[in-house]
């Protein structure tokens, strides 16, 4: 399977949907947000890959108290004013007995946690959205 890119409806209040831009949403998927915050869905073959690419500089953070996990590259991570954030690229899974793709519903919660804890980085005039890992 290819990767799928992702348009997301809604909001915090009301929840979040998954939209596919092209073809269709897969049954389970892993999450992948890019450099620049696209959302794409990955198989499972294709978050290996990912998690194979970040090798050596790969880190992780469970998401709160769920069993959602983030992966990312080390180079994402960066401490500001004694938080851990992650400004760069990322990879949410479900954390069950290794790693592993999500259905929709798992989707849609893991993507509530990572936006709740998303905060704003100011960097002269501008103003950078950052992971906060816990």
């Amino acid at each position: 399977m290819e990767s799928v890119k992702v348009r997301i409806e809604g909001d915090a209040d009301v929840g979040f949907k998954f939209a596919a831009v092209a073809p269709a949403l897969p049954k389970k998927a892993a999450l992948y947000i890019s450099t620049k915050k696209s959302l794409w869905l990955m198989d499972y073959e294709g978050a290996l890959g990912i998690i194979d690419d970040y090798a050596e500089q790969c880190m992780s953070a469970m998401m709160g108290k769920t069993d959602y996990i983030i992966i990312y590259p080390a180079e994402s991570a960066v401490k500001v004013d004694g938080q851990n954030l992650i400004m760069g690229e990322c990879l949410i899974m479900k954390s069950e007995n290794g790693v592993q793709c999500m259905n929709r519903d798992e989707l849609e919660a893991a993507f509530t946690e990572y936006v709740s804890r998303i905060t704003s980085v100011c960097a002269g005039q501008y103003e950078l959205p950052a992971y906060q890992v816990d």
